[in-house]
């Protein structure tokens, strides 16, 4: 398979030629920015336009890459643009009820002020405004409520809510999506990441870091799971379903480990301050 540098150093080529103009600063971000990837692993990138552009031309340049990314690489890229103002008016845009692009706009602010490595252009990341931490905290808890309910078929999710398997009949409960893990580690990690960021007030992006700060912050009967789901599915397994008879076995149990973790951070007064799941 072509080494990952390779690969970054053909996209960061691309992009220039495509939007040489438009793009200012290109960031790596996730596990292969740390050294925690897996085979299967994105390439998670982010795109700063040129101060006061995100033009049609780098939106086209995003959406090619993401779209002819199996084409064009063996890895499936991940790509996401900004204009840096937006990145410097998060303080103004606190306020407000819940929605998916304004919490993935303060997620993605944090990633790239504290968990990036650039790889062209101007480092712009001392521009970047970091939102406050009870704001981050708080878009991270209702974000959460948001993705589980989601995962649940739309149904609504509150404090005094007792969940149920997104789909007890089938393999896994439901929880294994297209034959793939990553979306019950994705799962997982922002439960854990939300406990731990309301426990230590602090900011979580760098999904490496989830199992030794839940057990360092949170510290209960659910720090050895979270530990399990990513040296399994993610370490191990490399987000596939195991052929191995004892190991899918030990995956049904994660999973219905998973809900009642769930179960646990409603019952903990999870709850959300925003209109989230109003119904």
């Amino acid at each position: 398979m072509e080494p990952v540098d390779d690969v970054l150093k053909g996209v960061v080529e691309m992009t220039r030629t495509l939007a040489s103009d438009s793009v200012g600063s290109i960031y790596l971000t996730g596990s292969r920015a740390f050294g925690s990837a897996v085979s299967s692993s994105d390439i998670d990138l982010f795109f700063v336009g040129q101060s006061g552009r995100l033009d049609d031309t780098l939106k086209d340049a995003v959406f090619s890459l993401s779209r002819l990314s199996p084409l064009i690489c063996p890895y499936r890229l991940d790509v996401k643009a900004y204009r840096l103002e937006k990145l410097m008016e998060l303080e103004t845009a606190v306020d407000g009820p819940f929605s998916p692009p304004k919490a993935m706009l303060h997620f993605n602010a944090v990633t790239i002020k504290n968990f990036s490595r650039i790889l062209s252009g101007t480092d712009i990341r001392d521009k970047v405004e970091l939102p406050p931490v009870e704001s981050y905290v708080g878009h991270l808890r209702d974000f959460t409520v948001w993705i589980i309910s989601d995962l649940k078929g739309g149904r609504s999710v509150r404090p005094e809510t007792t969940l149920g398997f997104p789909d007890e009949n089938s393999s896994f409960y439901g929880y294994v999506v297209e034959g793939k893990l990553e979306h019950l580690v994705y799962v997982v990690g922002l439960i854990a990441s939300t406990r731990i960021a309301q426990a230590a007030g602090e900011y979580v992006s760098h999904k490496g870091m989830v199992p030794e700060l839940y057990r360092k912050y949170v510290g209960d009967r659910f720090s050895d799971f979270v530990n399990q789901i990513f040296l399994w599915c993610r370490s191990r397994w490399e987000n596939r379903i195991p052929d191995v008879p004892s190991d899918r076995a030990r995956l049904d149990e994660l999973c219905e480990e998973t809900l009642r973790f769930e179960n646990q951070l409603l019952a903990t007064g999870f709850g959300t301050t925003s209109s989230a799941n109003a119904s």
